[in-house]
This record gives C-alpha cells, sequence and structure tokens, in this order.
C-alpha cells in the first residue's frame, strides 16, 4: 500500500511539474507576442537607409537621425503639447467630478446603489461612436469645433463612467465608521471628504486617473472628428496624417517608427513607474467581494 501511495504521488508531482513547465512555455510564448513588436517598432526607428530593410534584429549602426529630424521639422512637439494639456485637463476633471459622485454612491445611496453601478458600468460599455454625430451638431452650435476645450469636454465625459465605476468600489473599501466617527467629533462632510477620505482613496484615485489619461492619450475617433485644424491635432491624430502617402511615394519608415515610438514610449514609462498603484486599485473591490 505504501509503494501505491508513494506512485501516486510521484505521479501527481510529475504531473505538477509537467503542467508548471507548459505555463511557463506559454507564458514566454505570449510575453514574446506582446513584446516583439514593440521591440522591433524602436529597432527600426534607429535605422536608417536600406538598413531599414535589413531583416536582422538589431540595427547595424544606431542612428538617431529620425527622432532628430521629426523634432526639428515636423509638428510633433506642437501636437506633444496638445496630447499632454488635452490629457491631463480631462484626466483631473473626470476624477474629481467622478471621486464626488462615487463617494456620494458609497454613502449616501442604499435602496438603488447596485442598479446605479451597473448601469454606470454599462453606460462606459456603451460605444462611443455612436455619439460622434449628436456631440459634433452640439459642437457646431455651442461653437466648440475644432477646439480643446471640446475635446477636453467630449474626454471628460466619455471616461467619467469608468471612473465612477472604478471608485465606487474603492469608498466601499473605506470603513464608514471613519465618517461616522468624525462627524461625532464635530466635522462636516467637507472636511471628512476632502481632509480624510480623499488622502486614504489615493491609491483608487491614482488607478482612475492613470487609466483616464492613457484612455485620453491614445483616444483617436473623437479628435479626428472634433478637430480639424493642424495647430490643434493631438498626437495620434497627427501621427495619422503622416501616415498618408500617394501612390509610388518613398515610404520612410524610420521616421514613422520614431514617431510611434515617442507616442507609446511616454504611456509605457506612466504604466511601469506607477504599476503599484494600478494593482492596489484594482484588487481593492476585489478584495471587499
Amino acid at each position: 500500500m505504501r509503494s501505491d501511495f508513494a506512485f501516486a504521488k510521484q505521479k501527481r508531482q510529475t504531473g505538477l511539474v509537467v503542467g508548471r513547465t507548459f505555463l511557463i512555455i506559454f507564458l514566454a510564448l505570449f510575453t514574446f507576442l506582446a513584446v516583439f513588436p514593440l521591440f522591433w517598432l524602436i529597432s527600426t526607428s534607429l535605422r536608417t537607409g536600406m538598413d531599414v530593410y535589413s531583416p536582422h534584429l538589431f540595427p547595424e549602426k544606431v542612428m538617431f537621425d529620425s527622432y532628430e529630424y521629426i523634432l526639428k521639422h515636423s509638428p510633433f512637439i506642437i501636437w506633444f503639447k496638445n496630447s499632454v494639456v488635452v490629457s491631463l485637463i480631462s484626466t483631473l476633471a473626470s476624477v474629481i467630478v467622478a471621486s464626488l459622485a462615487a463617494y456620494s454612491m458609497s454613502r449616501f445611496v442604499t435602496p438603488w446603489k447596485k442598479f446605479i453601478s451597473k448601469s454606470i458600468l454599462m453606460a462606459y460599455m456603451f460605444p462611443g461612436v455612436l455619439l460622434l454625430l449628436p456631440l459634433f451638431v452640439l459642437f457646431v452650435k455651442i461653437q466648440l469645433l475644432d477646439k480643446q476645450l471640446g475635446l477636453i469636454i467630449a474626454y471628460s465625459m466619455s471616461n467619467l463612467p469608468f471612473a465612477m465605476w472604478l471608485l465606487i468600489a474603492y469608498f466601499d473599501t473605506i470603513p464608514k465608521d471613519l465618517d461616522e466617527a468624525a462627524k461625532i467629533d464635530g466635522a462636516n462632510n467637507n472636511f471628512i471628504f476632502w481632509r480624510m477620505i480623499m488622502p486614504i482613496a489615493a491609491p483608487g484615485l491614482a488607478t482612475s486617473a492613470i487609466f483616464v489619461f492613457i484612455n485620453a492619450w491614445n483616444e483617436f475617433v473623437l479628435a479626428l472628428v472634433l478637430i480639424n485644424s493642424d495647430v490643434n491635432k493631438t498626437l495620434p491624430v497627427g501621427l495619422y496624417a503622416t501616415m498618408g502617402g500617394k501612390a509610388g511615394e518613398w515610404v520612410f519608415w524610420d521616421d514613422r517608427m520614431a514617431n510611434s515610438a515617442m507616442v507609446i514610449l511616454p504611456m509605457l514609462i506612466v504604466f511601469f513607474a506607477l504599476n503599484k498603484y494600478i494593482t492596489k486599485g484594482l484588487t481593492a473591490g476585489a478584495l471587499k467581494g
């Protein structure tokens, strides 16, 4: 009987090892498929001349000519500044409004809380492209077409449901006893929210701000429809404008890849630098159950 037990134990351990090996191979393959396009993009942006069409993984000689040309002879800096301004202001507006609404939902709305929370999530899942025509007509009437303020309002509106849904789950993890104890000491709702709850909710606020900023930074369709002039374009629309070429025209892939790299790399830096806040914010609601 002992030999049968030892055999079954050894068989189980062998199965665990085999399963873990397959899992590692799968994750390694998935990581390679995810990282390789970014690696090839950066590698191509550092090439020049016919080296761009070389099948080698690494450039024969690292050159920054494409980056220098883009910064000196294209409106990249203007588009970058527009993206930063629009993304930052829309993120700030979305997070402030979402935090106020989410705190109210978490503390004061009880009977219809679950229904409203699910409705907010459904609003986020609503296809934003269906709002293009109404927004275009509205912005024409109120003279916000081809203005950064209009784009900021559109981004703030489109990202608000997700930020609210995320912050409601996070505020629910903060004990209500803190509010009640502060009220006993004579604190009003404004003091409790701004001085007590907001510092505690910093990971959730950072998480929602990061996701809203990334969505605003990468958004393309609204910016393409609502912005017409080159001076007000954001990076995705400006990059799209540089992609067009006539039939038979020579395509400078090193310049295009350098453009794409300078659009992607800032978001990667922000994401990896604030990764711990994203993890804390996303797991807060799950831990509460």
